[in-house]
């Protein structure tokens, strides 16, 4: 009776996730249905493709950027910040889209990795002013070359002509659109 039933517990059973997916595949009658597939409409749609590309895109700029433990909003926020010219929190919210709350947590935690710093106005002592430090400078440096060969390697499909043809028609579509 024990080999019995070890050989009950080792011999072939069918795998759940298969009859899961032929019970998908079966219709309320239970005949079979063939798998969704998207529209030729949803396929066509520009909407749909900038939704796909989008989705490329952050995948491969929320990766890279990983490697540096920053994200999306902080890698552009290194970016808008000078060390020469300081600009207020209220005024890189504005230009990022960034609500006040949100920028004063991202702006804490690049100050105390020490990529930005908090500086006092010479004209105005109750505004603070926000810089970039000489480390903010090198990260931001490795992340742009970083994320440009990133870029480099995401259009697989197209040469060089047609990337920078790319590049153009997005910043065309992108320049002047407001939500």
């Amino acid at each position: 009776m024990a080999k019995a039933s070890k050989k009950k517990k080792s011999g072939h059973k069918p795998d759940k996730s298969n009859k899961d997916e032929n019970k998908a595949a079966q219709g309320a009658d239970g005949t079979e249905t063939a798998p969704a597939t998207l529209t030729s409409e949803v396929e066509d749609s520009l909407f749909y493709q900038v939704y796909q590309l989008n989705k490329m895109f952050r995948e491969v700029a929320d990766n890279t950027l990983n490697e540096f433990e920053l994200s999306q909003r902080a890698y552009w926020l290194l970016e808008c910040v000078r060390r020469d010219k300081g600009y207020s929190q209220s005024e890189l919210g504005e230009l990022l889209g960034v609500d006040r709350s949100d920028m004063v947590r991202l702006i804490d935690s690049l100050e105390e990795d020490n990529l930005l710093q908090r500086v006092r106005s010479t004209e105005d002592r109750r505004k603070q002013l926000i810089t970039i430090t000489p480390d903010g400078i090198t990260v931001r440096h490795k992340i742009r070359h970083a994320l440009t060969d990133a870029e480099n390697d995401l259009p697989a499909e197209l040469n060089d002509k047609q990337s920078n043809r790319l590049r153009k028609y997005t910043s065309k579509l992108t320049t002047g659109v407001s939500l």
